[in-house]
């Protein structure tokens, strides 16, 4: 595993930046491509398990081997964004074309353009590569104390330039998308490992707790929900208005009432069931004779 220190995960977007400039389309989409699978990379590990057994999942046949097989980890671990996403997905489709096909081997293809055109970060998230510095009073260039002193870019300045282009938009995408993992990496929180379950009994008790947790969470959004229709429902009267058809649905009370008893019940006998095997648990350990006094 590559340790990159902060400082150099912090310079990587650019760096790789720099690397794809003189690539032809073929290069920059199999070296984009693989700067982006490497950063997805260190995003996982950022967030799975500090152990020293998980080289399995990212080599060989590992469920985290391949480009796609990492997108869709991080996705579904929720550690991107949707865009983010949809734009990995699209670079892949484009890598593959351009790597598994001789006649696709540019992106002024049609094909290729209409899959540029659907990366959206390269345009939301593009800033320019030189910033100036300002002019000081002393008549030199440099950074102001006062930030109302810096100077301010034109519009023009602050959009993606050639955006018709597709080489132009899939290369700023792969930059726009290190920036964008770069920063994802550092702000994940490392998984922690669980703790073992000591005694039989408390598997069902964790789940219970859970249980009654989420019960409680729905009745209040329903009783949250309830209120605001009422309240709707008497600001409309005073304007003369009614409230939707579709909100007028009575609910029905006997139902809500029948499922709250059989999950009464049900809770009722899983703490019983449970209380009964830590009670025996507890007064056998309690019985058992301490070896040491004897």
């Amino acid at each position: 595993m590559i340790n990159f220190s902060d400082y150099e995960l912090f310079t990587f977007p650019d760096q790789l930046a720099g690397e794809l400039q003189q690539q032809s389309d073929r290069g920059l989409a199999v070296l984009g491509s693989a700067g982006l699978e490497f950063l997805l990379e260190q995003l996982l590990r950022a967030r799975i398990l500090d152990r020293s057994d998980t080289s399995q999942l990212f080599g060989g046949s590992g469920a985290f081997s391949t480009f796609s097989a990492r997108i869709a980890a991080v996705f579904a671990m929720g550690l991107i964004s949707r865009d983010e996403h949809g734009d990995l997905q699209t670079i892949r489709k484009i890598r593959n074309r351009l790597t598994h096909s001789v006649a696709d081997a540019s992106l002024d293809t049609q094909q290729n353009r209409d899959l540029c055109q659907k990366l959206v970060l390269c345009e939301r998230l593009f800033a320019p590569k030189v910033i100036p510095f300002a002019v000081l009073p002393n008549g030199q260039r440099g950074v102001p104390l006062d930030p109302t002193d810096f100077p301010l870019l034109s519009a023009e300045e602050l959009q993606l330039p050639d955006s018709t282009n597709p080489r132009v938009r899939f290369a700023e995408s792969i930059h726009a998308l290190a920036r964008a993992l770069t920063a994802r990496v550092t702000a994940t929180e490392r998984a922690t490992m669980p703790q073992e379950f000591e005694f039989p009994e408390e598997p069902l008790a964790l789940s219970l707790e859970r249980l009654i947790g989420s019960r409680e969470t729905l009745a209040a959004k329903r009783e949250e929900l309830e209120q605001r229709i009422e309240s709707e429902r008497a600001r409309l009267a005073k304007e003369g208005r009614a409230l939707p058809a579709e909100l007028l649905v009575p609910i029905d009370r006997d139902d809500d009432r029948m499922a709250n008893r059989q999950l009464d019940l049900f809770i009722a006998m899983a703490r019983y069931c449970n209380d009964v095997v830590r009670l025996s648990r507890e007064s056998h350990r309690s019985n058992v004779p301490n070896t040491a006094d004897g």
